[in-house]
């Protein structure tokens, strides 16, 4: 299968170490990355968009500037608590200082490299481009340096969820933690509710903008979270469950999944290569190939399935897993996982057990949240309510389940308008319009 013929629903990340820029799909827990495809009958589907952009060497201060690391997307920086932050503003048609923040999710994705197709998605959208400013904001992994040490701990915990019990994955997980600054909270890698909501309120200062409106997708709920403002209007489409707990999470999603995620036929060589691939094909790539079949879109799904859980397509089931963990060259792994892991432990507390080795989909899900028992839960809040308010939850999504996003999300349901999709992929925007037509009001 050609790899254009792989298209997903949410976190392709690219990122480069040191001044090398390494091409990378990447991804993370609940996020995302826009491109057209067409399944949504004209609605866009999170899909695989492709940059990368180069990490050049510490500025005096964290971050670098649109100068200093070039971007596919129009940059503006603002340096905020000794931080450089980038972002993107999209004016709208008309002029206004009213201006709608979207969020695409994450955490792990890079908006500035042009994975998200910022215009493409604005130029869908002519309603909302019409009347508002398009804010999109840059995640901090993407500029923020790693250390050769965090590397190599990263690759370790990487390695010791492929393995068969050889590595302690609690134990590596934990010693990413600590080199990598999640543990004490060094690391810049994701938002977090304090930078999110001082990021914006600088941004709304600089240029003279009034944040009244915000479309989240996926992990976007959690990004209104951060941010706690009584705004005009929201739209939510397949949000992360808020409140949730891991073993929830971990319980549902595998129920949503085909088969509740067992494979047909269980890969047991553990020497299966591909001319394209360095690592050899395994179980543990088998059923990360199963859980990232819920981000990809519709109509690749039914061509990509069979293969994946027969396990007979190894170049897709390689191709598959890599994109959920972010592996490049051997054993290397993108910091989009930091970002991944920095915000999803503050919104998840960790698993009642880690596993010691991967033998299943319930495993999998478990021990990507190991190193949230290294991290403290900051307890992410709901959103407050806005005047106008929409919700579209997926009745067949294996990433955000209808139901427990129906019960984490309980009070959105008499409040505004509330839409159940039918499309299967975590990434699909199937009900956004009837959302937009909702929140906005007629001009």
């Amino acid at each position: 299968m050609r790899e254009s013929r792989i298209r997903r629903g949410s976190r392709a990340s690219s990122v480069a170490i040191a001044s090398i820029a390494v091409a990378l799909f990447a991804i993370s827990t609940f996020g995302l990355a826009l491109s057209r495809d067409g399944s949504d009958n004209g609605n866009e589907s999170i899909g695989t968009g492709r940059a990368a952009p180069s990490i050049a060497s510490k500025s005096d201060i964290d971050g670098l500037t649109c100068e200093e690391q070039a971007t596919r997307e129009a940059c503006y920086d603002i340096e905020v608590a000794g931080r450089t932050w980038r972002y993107t503003i999209l004016p709208a048609e008309e002029v206004t200082n009213k201006t709608a923040i979207i969020d695409l999710g994450g955490p792990g994705s890079s908006a500035l490299s042009g994975e998200l197709e910022i215009a493409q998605f604005r130029s869908a959208h002519p309603e909302l481009a019409r009347s508002y400013n398009l804010l999109v904001m840059e995640e901090p992994w993407v500029t923020e340096p790693v250390t050769s040490t965090c590397q190599a701990a990263m690759g370790r915990y990487y390695l010791s969820l492929r393995s068969t019990g050889k590595d302690d994955i609690s134990t590596t997980a934990r010693d990413m933690a600590g080199a990598c600054g999640l543990s004490d909270g060094s690391g810049s890698w994701g938002f977090n509710a304090a930078n999110y909501s001082a990021l914006v309120t600088a941004i709304e200062r600089k240029d003279k903008l009034r944040v009244a409106g915000f479309f989240g997708h996926s992990w976007g709920s959690v990004r209104l979270g951060y941010l706690q403002r009584q705004l005009d209007w929201q739209v939510l489409t397949r949000p992360f469950p808020i409140g949730a707990t891991a073993e929830q999470v971990v319980s549902l999603r595998t129920a949503n999944m085909p088969n509740q995620g067992v494979p047909e036929r269980v890969i047991k060589n553990d020497k299966i290569t591909t001319p394209e691939r360095s690592a050899p094909v395994n179980r543990f790539d088998q059923i990360s190939a199963i859980v990232e079949l819920g981000y990809i879109d519709d109509r690749f799904y039914a061509e990509s399935r069979a293969g994946v859980e027969t396990g007979t397509d190894s170049t897709s089931i390689g191709r598959l897993s890599d994109r959920l963990w972010g592996r490049y060259g051997e054993w290397d792994v993108s910091p989009a996982l930091l970002a991944r892991i920095q915000e999803t432990c503050s919104a998840l507390p960790p698993p009642n057990s880690v596993p010691s080795a991967v033998a299943s989909v319930k495993d999998l899900l478990r021990a990507e949240l190991a190193p949230c028992k290294s991290l403290k839960a900051t307890n992410v809040k709901h959103p407050p309510l806005a005047p106008r308010t929409c919700l579209v939850s997926g009745q067949q999504d294996a990433v955000t389940p209808d139901r427990l996003v129906s019960q984490r999300f309980e009070s959105w349901q008499s409040h505004g308008k509330w839409i159940k999709s039918g499309k299967r992929s975590h990434g699909s925007l199937d009900g956004l319009e009837q959302c937009l037509d909702y929140v906005l009001p007629d001009d």
